[in-house]
């Protein structure tokens, strides 16, 4: 029997190597600032994509030194979520569907609330207190890439549901004390979550020392107890 469109994309997602994947109806996120208003097009729907940062680096990074690896990693990461992005536009484009790709995006504070935002819309996970997205499988550790689309597929439910409950780890371990404890709401996401100058006046002192190409931090990451498990699907 012939898979449906949506599991062909999400086959295809995974055989390339994404690690999670969902789809979002665009109405869930209209109230955010997107990126791709700017490009002509009916856009319907969004298809998320995320790969995970290895539980190893996560587990290394400090206050005083992220590590040089996750540097690196970062940067792989994003390559492989706009190369994911990349093969997903090609089949919509292949079977006729006006589609966008919308890259990864890197640093901190995080500037992809678009792609947090899809995430959420898409079913992948539910905001933190952070506001970064937090998944039942790996937790924090995860980054983003999407596509917009004008064909109509079949979307996932958002993830509406608190994680956190009266955790506060992410919020007692930054180390510039940039997280407000805000709840979310509309977009809010970019605005209230965190403060973005404190997050970058603690952060920017990495690019400074040799081996670091990204703005990186990690330590809320690192807390939050969604994300230090080896659980297996």
């Amino acid at each position: 029997m012939t898979k449906k469109f949506e599991d062909q994309l999400k086959s295809l997602a995974f055989s390339e190597g994404a690690d999670v994947f969902g789809i979002a109806d665009l109405e869930n996120i209209e109230d955010l600032d997107q990126e791709y208003q700017e490009y002509e097009g009916n856009w319907e729907t969004a298809v998320v994509v995320g790969v995970r940062l290895p539980l190893a680096i996560v587990e290394h990074i400090t206050a005083e030194e992220p590590g040089k690896i996750y540097s690196y990693e970062y940067n792989v990461m994003s390559n492989l979520l706009d190369l994911v992005i990349f093969s997903l536009v090609s089949k919509l484009e292949d079977s006729g569907w006006k589609t966008l790709p919308i890259p990864a995006k890197g640093g901190y504070p995080p500037k992809g609330g678009s792609l947090l935002a899809m995430a959420r819309a898409a079913g992948i996970g539910s905001f933190g207190k952070n506001h970064l997205i937090t998944n039942r499988k790996f937790g924090q550790r995860l980054r983003f890439a999407a596509l917009v689309t004008e064909k109509p597929l079949e979307t996932d439910e958002p993830l509406l549901e608190d994680f956190c409950g009266e955790c506060t780890k992410c919020i007692e371990a930054c180390p510039g004390n940039a997280i407000n404890n805000s709840p979310f709401e509309g977009s809010d996401i970019r605005e209230n979550g965190i403060n973005r100058e404190a997050c970058w006046n603690y952060i920017k002192r990495f690019l400074e020392k040799p081996g670091y190409e990204k703005t990186i931090c990690g330590v809320c990451i690192k807390v939050c107890p969604y994300s230090n498990n080896y659980k297996k699907s």
